[in-house]
């Protein structure tokens, strides 16, 4: 395993954050019509995804991401 390339990483994050932001640019509007309850749910399945796979991959790797991450500075941020 190659520890040294977080660069790679840290591009990685930056990609996904951008898609990430455009989905939710493009589903906002979303709540405040028919859809809503359908938006809801594809937040909710892929919110579940990524925290299942995380939770998965932790427990493969012996180390919690989660146990790591200090929520309340990503929170009041």
């Amino acid at each position: 395993m190659n520890h040294g390339n977080l660069s790679e990483v840290r591009e990685k994050m930056s990609q996904s954050l951008r898609t990430i932001k455009e989905i939710v640019d493009l589903t906002l509007p979303y709540l405040k019509s028919t859809q809503r309850k359908e938006v809801i749910g594809m937040w909710e399945d892929f919110l579940g995804e990524l925290i299942r796979h995380i939770k998965i991959k932790g427990r493969e790797n012996k180390c919690n991401l989660f146990a790591n991450i200090s929520f309340h500075r990503v929170w009041n941020k």
